[in-house]
């Protein structure tokens, strides 16, 4: 019960991810009424390739997009790191008095 809580409290907190999961959630219902499509017209073989190709190209999308969302967070990291750097203010005690 706590976890679905904690899930509650994450969709609050971010909305994006009530859009991503309901997005995923109509892209998979479409791919799997698109393999029932084409094997209703084409027959079962057909169906199952349909079914098998469209996750193996989300497959090797995923893999060729890897190296791209590491970057990018790696990047943004240095830019918050560079960031808050610049804006810590000395203390009061490491001030030099002459």
């Amino acid at each position: 019960m706590d976890r679905l809580r904690s899930w509650g409290r994450r969709i609050r907190e971010s909305p994006w991810l009530l859009v991503g999961i309901v997005a995923g959630f109509i892209l998979f219902c479409a791919w799997i009424a698109w393999a029932i499509h084409v094997s209703s017209e084409h027959g079962a073989r057909q169906g199952l390739g349909a079914l098998l190709a469209w996750a193996l190209i989300a497959a090797v999308v995923a893999l060729i997009s890897i190296p791209f969302v590491w970057a990018f967070r790696v990047i943004r990291a240095s830019a918050r790191a560079e960031q808050g750097g610049s804006d810590v203010e000395p203390d009061a005690g490491d001030a030099e008095t002459s």
